[in-house]
């Protein structure tokens, strides 16, 4: 398909260029046409990532059955003689654990990120902290 477009003459082979035609600055704009032959597709390196290696899970361990207190024995009559102050209750004792052990939190790897910053805000820095330098021995040189 062939368009109609503003041309002119390229040197003396008689060739014709197009314009792009004219913009506001005064300026003309140069616009070239391309042919296509023929067109491929390049073929693409894809870069896999590595995958990262799960970390061990350790073994659950299963907890320690608590040994149960003795019975305590059974306390003498005491003396007639003497009035002893009430003992206070004795600490009830400690809960079982709960039957399912809980487990560990997962450890994630995390991936190292890239390094995509530059050293030009400490060169800024630099260049600022010498100006400041400069100005504060310019302003206490006058005495």
């Amino acid at each position: 398909m062939e368009k109609a477009a503003n041309t002119r003459p390229v040197g003396t082979s008689g060739l014709r260029q197009p314009t792009g035609g004219f913009d506001p600055l005064g300026h003309e704009l140069h616009l070239f046409e391309v042919e296509v032959g023929s067109i491929t597709e390049a073929p693409v390196a894809r870069a896999e990532a590595p995958v990262a290696a799960p970390a061990p899970v350790p073994e659950p361990v299963a907890p320690e059955p608590i040994a149960e207190a003795p019975a305590p024995a059974p306390e003498p009559a005491p003396a007639p003689e003497v009035a002893a102050a009430p003992e206070p209750a004795p600490a009830p004792a400690p809960e079982p654990p709960s039957a399912a052990p809980q487990e560990p939190p997962r450890q994630i790897a995390q991936a190292e990120l890239p390094r995509t910053s530059s050293p030009i805000p400490l060169v800024g820095l630099m260049g600022l902290l010498s100006f400041l330098t400069g100005a504060g021995m310019r302003f206490f040189r006058r005495d």
